[in-house]
């Protein structure tokens, strides 16, 4: 493949600073700029799904204990029992 050279400079820059060899900048790159999911980046893609799932069941779940609480009278205004 013929890269222009001021791309294969920069390339070659990038690679040295994440060191990386030539072809794992390019293949990074490029599967970045495709949307391309290694099985490792999937299983972290599902395992960040399956928290936002449970986050947001635990804000129900708050919600719905919040809405409880609110509709009791507070300790401070209960009557003493007779």
């Amino acid at each position: 493949m013929r890269i222009p050279e001021n791309l294969a400079d920069e390339i070659r820059a990038m690679a040295k600073v994440h060191n990386r060899s030539l072809n794992d900048e390019m293949l990074t790159r490029l599967m970045n700029t495709l949307g391309y999911f290694t099985e490792r980046l999937l299983d972290q893609n599902e395992d960040a799904q399956a928290l936002k799932v449970l986050c947001m069941e635990f804000e129900v779940f708050l919600k719905e204990k919040i809405r409880e609480v609110e509709k009791g009278e507070l300790p401070w205004n209960e009557r003493p029992s007779q």
